[in-house]
């Protein structure tokens, strides 16, 4: 039952509308504190579907989009720092980590970073 509410929070912050910069951040870690809980208890697949799902939202930007909508750096700049944290967290799996750099680096590519 934790798991699935985790889970639930996870894809929340993957797939939902885009929302003020400070529930971000606690919504990372939310999703931080997720990855952790899932290695054992059995819910990377979930997980992994979540990180996937941020990693498409971010390679779906476009530099013109992101120079265009300023609310786009509210958005991302604090998913941003907390990504970067997971990444660094050797607790992260290697899946998910995988998905977490592919998300900084279309960030990155679109001048979010």
């Amino acid at each position: 039952m934790i798991a699935a509410a985790i889970l639930g929070a996870a894809l929340t912050l993957a797939l939902g509308a885009p929302r003020p910069a400070a529930s971000e951040v606690g919504e990372m870690a939310s999703v931080r504190a997720a990855a952790r809980a899932a290695e054992s208890a059995g819910a990377s697949a979930g997980l992994l579907e979540a990180a996937r799902g941020l990693r498409d939202e971010a390679e779906a930007l476009t530099s013109a989009e992101v120079a265009l909508d300023a609310s786009l750096m509210d958005v991302w700049l604090p998913r941003l720092a907390e990504l970067e944290a997971m990444i660094a967290d050797p607790a992260t799996p290697l899946a998910i980590r995988a998905e977490l750099e592919a998300t900084v680096e279309a960030l990155a590519r679109v001048g979010l970073r």
